[in-house]
């Protein structure tokens, strides 16, 4: 109720926070978007609603969720402490001046290029 004159305490989080409320919030931004899409637009119309598969789908989002937030809180630290000095201040500093939009657009493709670049290796790389 403070508007922009609230202060806002720095949150740190731990090995033991996995930030659940953005796995939920995420969970519903995309049912949101992608429900719609499914009922009335499907890529494949013989497919059932509720296909077994759903379930799959639905663990496969969880662990993949958890274990990327898991390991950004696990390697912030070490992060921060090996390429903490490695001179990046200019470009962040340019990055930071320009417009939110431009921001929000730029952190948007480069998460979608590392995305890809896993999912591509998960397909072309047997683990086991």
């Amino acid at each position: 109720m403070g508007g922009t004159g609230v202060e806002v305490a720095e949150v740190n989080q731990s090995i033991g926070s996995l930030s659940l409320d953005w796995l939920l919030l995420d969970i519903f931004a995309l049912s949101v978007i992608f429900i719609p899409l499914e009922l009335f637009a499907p890529q494949r119309r013989e497919q059932t609603k509720f296909h077994p598969e759903w379930r799959t789908d639905a663990i496969y989002f969880a662990i993949s969720h958890l274990a990327v937030q898991y390991t950004a809180v696990v390697i912030k630290l070490p992060a921060e402490t090996l390429i903490g000095d490695v001179g990046l201040e200019p470009l962040q500093s340019t990055v930071s001046s320009w417009p939110f939009f431009v921001q929000l657009v730029l952190a948007m493709l480069v998460a979608d290029f590392f995305q890809y670049a896993a999912h591509r290796f998960f397909h072309s790389n047997s683990v086991m």
